[in-house]
């Protein structure tokens, strides 16, 4: 996990979360929410990586060679890739609740984010499984090899690569409460074409 986790990278989908974040929540809450906001950063930071090992594996893409160094299944071993991936795709989920479990000790006036923080995992969670980039590599695989429409090179774009960094702003613009608006609002990012969360993974 941590060879998979700590090769070198670009850390774009972290960095969004994170500006997101800034852009959209008050200034009065930043402080007391930075560990939290750690934690998302580092989940969807996760998820990257769980689909970077299964992506390299002999059944996916047999790549061995990942961001420089060896795939973690070829430096490894093909079941400790899948395991690696498997754990990473979990302990983002674990990561997340327990930082929020272990601040709310300390300061449980942190109950109040959780309806935030349930719905950022559940953003995480839909964009990176069957819904989003799972989905997109279930269609990627079926179709290689095969001449693509529009329609279908746009689905396997916007699931398998779009996703992840639609759900690192959406994540990060999640802790903006709006007035008269119930915990887990966002800032508005789909109205705004310049900064579309959908549009954006799509340019990427």
């Amino acid at each position: 996990m941590n060879y998979s986790l700590m090769a070198p990278g670009k850390r774009i989908r972290p960095i969004l979360v994170e500006e997101a974040f800034f852009l959209c929540c008050k200034e009065e809450e930043k402080e007391v929410l930075l560990p939290i906001l750690h934690s998302f950063m580092a989940a969807i930071e996760m998820i990257h990586s769980f689909s970077l090992c299964h992506d390299d594996l002999p059944a996916m893409d047999n790549d061995r060679v990942r961001r420089g160094q060896d795939s973690t299944w070829a430096h490894f071993s093909e079941a400790q890739g899948i395991l690696a991936g498997d754990a990473l795709s979990l302990y983002a989920f674990q990561a997340v609740l327990e930082t929020f479990q272990k601040e709310k000790r300390k300061n449980p006036s942190l109950s109040r984010y959780e309806g935030r923080v349930l719905s950022a995992l559940l953003v995480l969670s839909r964009e990176s499984g069957i819904d989003g980039m799972v989905g997109g590599q279930v269609v990627d695989l079926e179709k290689e090899g095969q001449p693509l429409s529009e329609e279908e090179l746009f689905f396997i774009m916007e699931k398998k690569t779009a996703a992840l960094l639609r759900a690192s702003l959406l994540m990060g613009a999640i802790f903006r409460r709006r007035r008269g608006k119930s915990a887990g609002g966002d800032c508005s990012l789909r109205g705004k074409p310049s900064v579309s969360p959908f549009r954006f993974g799509m340019i990427f």
